[in-house]
């Protein structure tokens, strides 16, 4: 794990068809309920409870991410940051609702004056990442940690560059992927949004 409040590593070529998004950042959802089914639980938009939501702390993550990524006044925390154009999270499987990855991100995708796409479900996240380095702009993607090293590494074209583990306990980091001489560089980011948010990488 790495020690250090970023990391800058060199990419590989981007697959599929010619990159173009600027720069592609991930972020896993944000905090769930407990797995014994004790506190916390999981609530919907509505405080509704429902097992497959947001837990309350995970909806104050949903909430700041409007900040890191969207200020309302001031510039980005970090330069690695960009304000997004297009959004991506989990799509429903196999009767599976998977709301937590499309509630994490729903707030800031109405902040920029769009909505979140689930086209792509879990298991496609290869195709997910083409069509991501297709598109003009700026794009976040917000999915399940159990996957997400599938995705980037899709972007940067190995399996070196990035961690292949994303912990169960870390809801805190954005990966960035920045596209320079047409290939992507990789960064991390600490979101540093919440009480407890530690300040190293994954």
């Amino acid at each position: 794990m790495a020690n250090t409040a970023q990391t800058d590593q060199g990419a590989g070529a981007a697959r599929g068809s010619v990159a173009r998004a600027g720069k592609i950042v991930i972020i896993r959802h944000a905090e769930k309920p407990a797995k014994d089914g004790g506190p916390p639980f999981g609530v919907d938009a509505n405080g509704q409870s429902n097992d497959d939501s947001l837990s309350p702390l995970g909806w104050q993550r949903a909430g700041a991410l409007m900040v890191l990524f969207a200020p309302a006044r001031g510039s980005l925390q970090d330069s690695a940051l960009a304000v997004p154009r297009h959004f991506f999270a989990c799509g429903e499987e196999k009767g599976r609702k998977r709301l937590r990855p499309v509630q994490t991100v729903t707030l800031l995708a109405e902040r920029v004056g769009t909505t979140v796409d689930r086209r792509f479900q879990k298991g496609e996240e290869a195709e997910l990442a083409d069509y991501a380095m297709g598109l003009e702009g700026v794009v976040l993607i917000c999915w399940e940690h159990k996957n997400l090293h599938l995705i980037a590494n899709r972007i940067v074209g190995d399996r070196a560059t990035v961690p292949q583990e994303w912990p169960d306990d870390r809801f805190d980091v954005v990966w960035v992927f920045e596209l320079s001489e047409g290939a992507y560089r990789f960064r991390q980011v600490p979101q540093l949004l919440l009480p407890g948010d530690r300040p190293h990488v994954i």
